[in-house]
């Protein structure tokens, strides 16, 4: 583990107050090979550990794209008004880039360029296979994609005077690439033919999936993204926790089959702190889907961690750690909670000692940073990701309300805590042990206005950029060597 200081030995502090030191001559290598990757959790690895907090400022469907285009990942949260709100952002991340897109949408002869029109401002995307009756159920007899409706301009026009017809399509089948779960034919026939869309049928001609162009110009473009093994983007979605409430219960297992359905990896257990109900509903998920992955937390110490791996190892796949360090919490105001830095040093301790016990068990460091270097302490510390909400609240990609404040000139993001009053008056109740009929809700968040960092295509390789130069300026070639030779002491300010 991390050298510390002796004055920060059984020291609460946060990673703003400690910096890391050289402990040899660095050199040898170019900053472009520093390698960042970690597990997020057993089985998902991130080239880049970074995860975006399920909170509803934070990361919606948007934001989970940006977080896994740019090698990390995002958690979708739950505070939409139904189940489906949170899937369908789920299944915006899994359509972005498919490779196959199973069980397309579909439109109907009778549709029109409106039509089209409207599903892609719902959906996102214009590729549609055109069949007889509007269901992937019937044959195709054309298809309609970004360049039949682009310079259209009376919505009123049937589809089937804009399509490509079913005698003029290039198609594959699906015994050749489906099945096989292989792409490499699809993507040559799109070369080929220089293709938007290639439609994958079967025997009757009906549409089982899609491939499209675009796919093949982000896998260029995005090197380092996190992809399963059908070529999809991943993400993991928000789930409440109080499983004795029978109606949050209904609510568990409406997400975990939703977010199951559209291929969404994995789930996080968005509480607080740890409750022991936790342990019942990750039962539950790897009971149903046993390769879904489940994240549980918040834990704070050693005695949690020892706990909840004496009582859960088997059925999660990763720990989050921090309890009241968040920029918009006020937990401390309660009188609990711990200044993060030791706490994960502590937690990451016990973890590598029950290691020969239980297996390893990945830590997700959740809230307290707010810049590079506190990343990288966090890193130091024993963390083997950094999940931040206020780095990732500013971006255009978050679904945060946005002003322009003109007593001092500049674009805003809104960022609320999801234990400010707004947030719990809808579903995060739950993540502070209040059921939905509870009448006085204590408060344990509240909000801000952050300045507006613009695109996070632009914004997250600087910050990538940053982490590697610091990894660099140490010597350390990637963040294990960190963690192992790095050497922390009390920053002395001025």
């Amino acid at each position: 583990m991390v050298g510390l200081h002796p004055d920060l030995v059984d020291k609460e502090f946060w990673y703003s107050d400690v910096t890391l030191v050289n402990t040899k001559l660095p050199g040898g290598f170019d900053r472009d090979d520093v390698d960042l990757s970690g597990n997020v959790t057993k089985d998902i690895k991130l080239k880049v550990p970074l995860v975006s907090s399920p909170m509803d400022t934070v990361t919606n469907g948007d934001m989970a794209i940006l977080m896994a285009l740019m090698g990390g990942i995002g958690v979708i949260h739950y505070n939409y008004p139904t189940v489906n709100g949170q899937i369908d952002e789920a299944e915006k991340l899994k359509r972005f880039e498919a490779a196959f897109i199973r069980n397309p949408l579909t439109l109907g002869a009778q549709s029109t360029v409106g039509d089209v029109y409207e599903h892609a401002r719902k959906h996102g995307f214009f590729s549609y296979p055109i069949t007889e009756d509007g269901t992937p159920n019937s044959p195709m007899v054309g298809i309609v994609t970004r360049r039949d409706v682009r310079y259209v301009e009376d919505m009123s026009i049937p589809v089937t005077k804009v399509m490509t017809p079913r005698e003029r399509l290039r198609v594959a089948h699906k015994r050749e690439t489906l099945d096989r779960n292989d792409i490499k034919v699809a993507n040559s026939m799109i070369r080929e033919y220089n293709l938007d869309t290639l439609p994958i049928v079967d025997d009757d001609f009906h549409p089982v999936a899609l491939v499209t162009d675009s796919d093949l110009r982000k896998n260029e473009q995005y090197r380092d993204a996190t992809k399963n093994d059908n070529k999809q983007l991943m993400g993991l979605v928000a789930i409440e926790g109080m499983w004795n409430d029978p109606h949050t219960q209904k609510l568990i297992k409406e997400r975990v089959h939703g977010a199951h359905d559209v291929g969404v990896e994995g789930v996080v257990i968005d509480q607080g702190i740890l409750y022991t109900d936790q342990i019942d509903v990750a039962r539950y998920v790897k009971d149903t889907f046993p390769d879904m992955q489940v994240v549980a937390g918040n834990v704070d110490s050693a005695e949690m961690v020892r706990a909840v791996m004496k009582e859960a190892s088997t059925f999660i796949d990763a720990l989050r750690y921090g309890v009241a360090v968040g920029d918009v919490c006020t937990t401390f105001d309660l009188g609990l909670g711990r200044a993060p830095g030791y706490g994960l040093h502590e937690c990451a301790q016990m973890l590598d000692k029950l290691k020969e016990e239980y297996g390893e068990m990945p830590l997700i460091a959740d809230g307290g940073f707010n810049t590079a270097g506190d990343i990288i302490h966090g890193f130091a510390l024993g963390a083997r990701s950094v999940m931040s909400g206020v780095i990732f609240a500013a971006l255009a990609e978050s679904p945060a309300l946005m002003r322009y404040n003109e007593e001092i000139g500049r674009l805003e993001k809104l960022y609320r805590g999801m234990g400010s009053i707004e947030a719990i008056q809808l579903r995060s109740s739950d993540r502070y042990g209040m059921k939905p009929n509870t009448k006085i809700r204590i408060p344990e968040g509240t909000s801000k206005w952050l300045g507006y960092r613009g695109s996070g295509h632009e914004f997250v390789p600087f910050l990538v950029a940053s982490l590697k130069q610091v990894l660099h300026k140490l010597g350390y070639r990637n963040i294990g060597e960190l963690q192992q030779e790095g050497y922390l002491v009390p920053l002395r300010r001025k």
